[in-house]
Formats: structure tokens, sequence, C-alpha cells
């Protein structure tokens, strides 16, 4: 039989030199190994690599649990804060212990492993009885293990009391790129990673070093913009709420990005560059510490454009990734102005306006034909459409719906429109719904964010399930856990994704 050795163990920790107590999780990991080998076929999870890992991360979720590090608290406080409930999809028992081992979270931290695996192809029923089974005999294991089971001081120190101060920016980023890309509960950052690394490799014509570079730069791009996590949150924002009873917590709190801007180089002086954000005009301070120069060494004041990536940490920013350097052009002018016109939502939060003031209040219109949708666009809300082509749409035997929306205006609903229930949809269709609904809430290609977490708030979806589960269409378990399942799939939230003129509409 294969054996997980200390070595992969160690990969999901942010020191480099093992002892006993790693030894002793190793062990851990391939008990459960050995259980998953003996429970699931290798396909299932794609490949024996994925099936190591998945064992690899319950054993760290266990030592969590064990050193009280906070991790897998902090997930189950952050979803009790937002959802109303502390575990997706399983309603806890009386003997579930927050801060403690429990089956439930077992089979949670199960199913979320194998389902990334199979995000693309199939949606795994979170009650699987398989998985059920599963969790409890991985259960065993770290029952029996529990009495015994060391406390990891090393994580202690690092993650219960982090002793960064406001200039240490470069120790916290290491943490920071460490939870991002190997803690055991960010397994879909480390893939965005490397499904883009070997992208990157397999299309560039660059020499070694020049490749290098890149990867740097987009292993940094990802660390600040990366939410594909559980709860969807960046990871400066996992920590901050991590680290929420510590002595420093303002400090962590106070950490934002700024994910590859274009800043106007003003000034300088022996400690820190003085920039402009070329598109909301922001006054920015740089750390120079923090900055390669001698790739902007021929910057001039008032000429040079910086197109970077930076953090707020401390009292100042601080440059991530990689850094380019150019001359403000009409170009670039040309680019900045358009990203302007795009973050201005004062257009489409009149036409959402002006398209509930038709339809006393409703933000759904239903259509038989592009047509009659044209027709309504121009004679009832003015749009001056130039011709038929600015809406392409063709005849359909399902309708068409408009949904208006504060943020994106209107939108053009055309795939499965006979999932959506509503007494001015014909074409609803329960029998179809029962098959389909389900993908509002897991599929962004079929609906974005927004329209989704709609269509859920008015219960347009009454019909959406996962799977038959032994033979039951469990309509109700999506009504209770919608909102995770379409975060978790979308990987977005709405406290992040939502403007405050949004929330305040569809409350």
């Amino acid at each position: 039989m294969k054996k997980i050795y200390v070595k992969e163990w160690m990969e999901l920790h942010p020191y480099t030199s093992s002892n006993e107590i790693d030894l002793f999780y190793t062990n851990i990991a391939n008990k459960i190994y050995a259980c998953l080998q003996t429970l699931f076929d290798v396909d299932v999870f794609k490949n024996d690599t994925n099936m190591r890992f998945t064992s690899l991360c319950i054993a760290a979720w266990f030592e969590d649990i064990i050193s009280k590090t906070g991790i897998w608290t902090t997930f189950i406080d952050t979803c009790h804060k937002r959802y109303g409930f502390y575990l997706p999809f399983f309603s806890p028992n009386e003997n579930y212990i927050r801060g403690d081992i429990n089956t439930e979270d077992v089979r949670f931290i199960l199913w979320h492993h194998i389902q990334t695996l199979l995000r693309d192809e199939k949606i795994i029923h979170p009650q699987n009885e398989i998985l059920e089974y599963a969790a409890s005999e991985i259960y065993k294991i770290i029952d029996e293990a529990y009495e015994t089971a060391p406390e990891n001081k090393q994580m202690q120190s690092l993650l219960c009391n982090p002793n960064f101060g406001k200039d240490d920016f470069f120790a916290y980023r290491e943490i920071l790129e460490w939870f991002h890309y190997y803690c055991y509960i960010n397994i879909e950052n480390l893939n965005e990673l490397q499904e883009e690394a070997k992208t990157l490799f397999n299309d560039s014509e660059y020499d070694k070093d020049t490749l290098s570079i890149q990867l740097y730069g987009l292993r940094m791009e990802y660390l600040i913009k990366g939410r594909k996590s559980l709860l969807s949150l960046h990871s400066y924002e996992w920590l901050a709420s991590l680290w929420k009873c510590t002595n420093n917590h303002e400090l962590f709190e106070k950490v934002k990005p700024l994910d590859s801007q274009f800043f106007f180089y003003e000034n300088e002086d022996e400690k820190f560059l003085y920039v402009k954000n070329l598109i909301s005009n922001e006054k920015i301070t740089i750390q120079k510490e923090s900055v390669n120069l001698d790739s902007i060494k021929d910057r001039k004041p008032n000429q040079s454009v910086l197109l970077c990536s930076l953090i707020y940490y401390g009292d100042c920013w601080w440059q991530c990734g990689s850094l380019m350097h150019c001359i403000l052009d009409e170009k670039l002018q040309q680019y900045i102005d358009e990203e302007k016109l795009k973050l201005n939502k004062t257009n489409a939060q009149h036409i959402f306006q002006s398209f509930i003031k038709v339809t006393n209040g409703n933000m759904f219109a239903f259509f038989k034909s592009g047509k009659e949708m044209n027709d309504f666009l121009q004679s009832q809300l003015h749009l001056n459409l130039k011709s038929q082509s600015d809406i392409p749409i063709h005849e359909t035997e399902h309708g068409l719906i408009l949904i208006a929306t504060p943020d994106d205006g209107i939108y053009i609903q055309t795939q499965f429109c006979e999932c959506i229930k509503s007494v001015d949809n014909s074409f609803y269709n329960q029998e179809e719904a029962m098959k389909y609904s389900i993908l509002f809430y897991v599929n962004e290609n079929v609906v974005p964010y927004e329209i989704s977490c709609i269509l859920h708030d008015k219960n347009m979806l009454p019909d959406a399930c996962f799977e038959p589960n032994n033979g039951i269409h469990d309509t109700h378990f999506v009504s209770i856990y919608g909102k995770f399942i379409t975060d978790y799939f979308f990987h977005k939230c709405r406290e992040k994704d939502f403007s405050p003129f949004n929330m305040e509409i569809l409350k």
C-alpha cells in the first residue's frame, strides 16, 4: 500500500522543520488515506494524488481542532453570522460541540473536497449515504486518537497570537501566502493558481527566467484578489477574522488590496513613492522598501505611470507582485476613461428605477418573443435601440425574461425560463423545473450571481433540488441552504459583491 510521507504533510504548514508532532498527524493522514482507499474508487478523486491530499487536509483539520488554532471555528462562526447556521447542509444534533471533533464536520470537509474535484461534471448531494458512512469511519480514526493527539505549539505561536507590527509586512505576507495557498480550508485557491500557471507555461514563448517572473506575478496577483475559498472571502479577511481577539487586531482589520491598478508617479523621498490612482484619483503613499526600484529606474515625476498591485498594511501601501513602467499617453488615457465609466452605476440605477415604475414594482417582465420584448424596451422604457440587432435574441419556445437590477440595469434571461415560477410566466413547467432549476444555484454560465440571489430570495425557483437522495426530490433542502449553495458555487457573497444601493433595494 502507498504511504503518505511527512514531507507531504509539511506542505500544509508554514514552517519547514518537522518533529514528532508532525509525524503523529502524518500517521493519522495515512489511516484516513487507507480508509478512503477502501471506500472510494480513485476515479471519484480523479487520481491518487487528490485522495492523498484530501486525507492530509482532514488530518490538518483534526490538528487545528486539537491545537485550538481557530481556523475551523472561524469558518463555522462566520457561517452562523452570515447564514444563521454553523454548518452547511447538516443540522448538528445535541452532541455537536463547537470547536470539537464532530462527524458532521468530517462529512462537510469530505463533501467539499470531492465536490471541488467534480465541480464542472456533477453535483454531489451533501447528504449522500456513502459520504455519511465514510465520515463515520474517519471519525472513528480521529476519535480513537483524540486523547493522545498533541497540540502543535509551532502552529499556535503563528496563528493564535501573531507578533506582527506595522512594519512587518513581509512577515505578514509570508503567513498570508501560506494561508491562501496551503491551509487545508483553501484548496481551491491553490487549484486556481496551478491551472493558470499551466496555461501560462503552455501558451508562453518566453524563456525560463521570464516565465519565472511571470509566475511570481501571477502568484501575488491571486494572493490579493483570489476568493476561491469557503465563504468566498479574501485570505486577508480570513486572517482578520482569525485574529480578531488579538492585541493588534486593528492592524489586520485595516489590511486591504488594490489589484493591478495604474498609478501616476508624482514624487518621492527617501522612504516613500507618492503616486495617484488614475481610476479613483486617490493619493497613495508606497513604501519604497517593497518596490524593485531598478525596474523603474527611468521614472519621471508627472510623466511616468506604474502598473502594479498594492496591499495596505500598517500605515502605508506596499507593492506586491509584478511592476511595469510606462508613460501616460492618449491610448492609456482612453483605457482609464473607459474603466471609470464601468464603475459608474448611475445609468444602470436609472434604468432600474424606470423599469420597476413601468412594471409596478416588479423586477421581472416575461415575453413570448424577441419582437415583443424589443417593443417593450422601446415603447415602455423608451430605450433608443438603433436596430433589432441591438438585442440579438432569436425566437424561443420557452420565452424570454427581462430582469432589472440596481447594479447592472437590464439582464436578458434566455436559458431555462421554464424553471422560473411566476403568475406572469406562461412557460413555467414544473417537470422541467425539477430537472434544471438547480443550475441557477450552481452554474454561473446560466445566470449571473446577482440574478441567482434575486430568484432565490423571491422564491421563484421552488423546484430546485439536488439529484434525488434516496429517491426523494428534496426542494426544502435547497430552500434552506440556497444562499450558501450560490455563494459556494459562484465564489461570491452579498456583502462583497452587492453595492449598498443593491443591498437596500433587495431587502
